[in-house]
């Protein structure tokens, strides 16, 4: 009777013991656990804050772009005043018909064809 009895004590004991392990085991898990979420979540934190940034930086980015495509089209109208203007004068004035034959220069003419190709 009393191998039985000791029996049965040693499997509870080693069943306590396990079930024990078993639970330290699963708090430092769970610990982990915690302490990972924590991290992401200071990560995701740290990326809203990054993309409202970009996101404030296309915003200004896309007003320059359109003041600029503005400005461009505003020159090009200036441009192409002017040279009718010139083409005004060049018909009444022969020293100025002359240069106005002369060809527009490859960067100036550059930034016509590329202002239309943004129309």
């Amino acid at each position: 009777m009393i191998k039985s009895l000791l029996v049965v004590v040693t499997v509870l004991v080693v069943v306590c013991l396990s079930l024990w392990w078993r639970i330290d085991h699963l708090n430092s898990a769970n610990l982990a656990l915690k302490n990972n979420a924590s991290q992401y979540q200071k990560t995701i934190e740290a990326n809203e804050v990054t993309i409202l940034a970009l996101k404030a930086s296309f915003i200004k980015q896309d007003k320059l772009l359109v003041r600029q495509q503005q400005s461009n089209q505003s020159l090009h109208t200036a441009l192409k005043h002017k040279q009718r203007e010139l083409s005004k004068l060049s018909e009444s004035n022969e020293s100025i018909k002359s240069w106005a034959n002369e060809s527009i220069p490859v960067d100036i003419n550059r930034l016509l064809i590329n202002t239309k190709s943004a129309d």
